[in-house]
């Protein structure tokens, strides 16, 4: 067009998906060993009263919350229409897109938090004839209990950019975008969907919006590559997936970093990520506002140097963390660690590669997750740990 070149895209997506799933849980007791070994416990109060059978201490999520077991049986339609505009002419580049989604969901929910049922029922689960301390709490589904779901959605979506090419290596370049996530089953047994007829009662809280501008620059030169990012972004989060109710909005700034040489067979890449997240505004609980989202290093990124040739590829991944926080309530924090992650390839011969993979060579210690927000007075928190060293080896015959 002219003397630029137009690029222009059209499309329509649809999915359907069927859920039909039932959620349950039993509480159980078991000790805590080295080296994989473990078993189920029993325990007894002061007078020797039994706690719990065979390890079990209740057939319901007494541990976990006391959440209600569930059913959902639901069907989720999507349908999108997009499509984009790019003119690209001299030492400029723009573009913008728009994609139209809407859809709805309809089916039927169950559990006690519909219309407060009992969800719990003393049941005589081994059949011997009597009841137990554990059978006393036996987590059930009540099928008379049950709520419609039957509600449309339908929101915009948008992205805008520019790149302007400073000299032949060097550009520069900005994007502004907006995008949505429909919260789908992460809303179900809330009341953000009504219970007498399965419509929106709180609309706002199905659309979750995220709002994000970056600009940058770039460079590339006789095999350097070096491109540097500064974003801002603003997230809604509506979910009840978890327990409790959560109705946030979240703020995030910062640099991204990316990177890479090559030399003849030598060749390195890197990556890093600052950022600074704060929940901006918790419609539930607003002495959250101002806290640093759990999970969330400041600080993040990767090293992968590499030699490669014709008989064999050499390297290792490096990556690294920061200190984080476990929750929302920033009160314990997780330690950074890095882990080591070698791999060679060799091709003995054409169309066979042979591949060896080590993940945290150097079996590091890394916590991904805390189940408490601060340590108890007992010391003695249950985490999640990131995976010991372990290996892998592979033959691949293409033909």
């Amino acid at each position: 067009m002219g003397s630029g070149e137009l690029t222009t895209t059209a499309g329509f997506y649809k999915s359907n998906q069927k859920i039909d799933t039932v959620s349950t849980n039993t509480s159980q007791i078991s000790e805590v060993l080295g080296d994989g070994s473990a078993a189920l416990l029993n325990v007894t109060t002061a007078t020797r009263v039994p706690l719990n059978e065979k390890g079990v201490y209740a057939y319901d999520a007494t541990f976990f919350g006391g959440i209600p077991r569930k059913r959902l049986n639901v069907e989720y339609d999507t349908n999108a229409a997009f499509g984009s505009l790019n003119y690209r002419w001299d030492r400029f580049s723009v573009g913008g897109s728009l994609r139209y989604d809407f859809g709805g969901a309809n089916g039927t929910i169950y559990s006690s938090q519909v219309n407060g049922a009992s969800g719990s029922v003393a049941r005589d689960i081994n059949g011997d004839g009597v009841i137990s301390a554990p059978e006393r709490k036996v987590g059930i589904i009540p099928l008379t209990s049950s709520a419609p779901v039957d509600y449309t959605y339908n929101y915009m979506s948008y992205s805008a950019g520019v790149n302007f090419r400073v000299s032949e290596p060097l550009a520069v370049f900005a994007r502004y975008s907006r995008g949505a996530r429909v919260n789908s089953d992460r809303l179900l047994f809330s009341p953000a969907i009504s219970t007498v007829n399965g419509g929106l009662a709180n609309p706002g809280a199905l659309i979750d919006y995220v709002k994000q501008a970056e600009a940058g620059v770039k460079y590339r030169k006789s095999g350097l590559t070096l491109k540097l990012t500064a974003f801002w972004a603003s997230t809604l989060e509506h979910q009840v997936y978890f327990g409790p109710i959560i109705d946030r909005q979240y703020k995030t700034c910062g640099f991204e970093f990316e990177g890479g040489y090559r030399t003849d067979i030598f060749s390195i890449t890197a990556g890093a990520t600052y950022t600074k997240g704060e929940i901006e505004k918790d419609a539930i609980n607003p002495t959250m506002n101002g806290k640093t989202p759990g999970g969330q290093p400041k600080l993040f990124g990767f090293v992968t140097p590499m030699m490669d040739t014709e008989l064999f590829s050499l390297g290792a991944n490096v990556y690294g963390l920061t200190s984080l926080f476990a929750q929302d309530a920033n009160q314990l924090k997780l330690p950074g660690y890095v882990t080591v992650n070698p791999f060679v390839q060799v091709r003995p011969a054409p169309r066979v590669t042979v591949s060896l993979n080590v993940n945290n060579l150097f079996n590091a210690k890394g916590i991904s997750a805390a189940s408490v927000p601060t340590l108890p007075a007992s010391g003695i928190v249950m985490v999640q740990g990131i995976n010991a060293r372990t290996a892998s080896a592979s033959v691949r015959f293409d033909f």
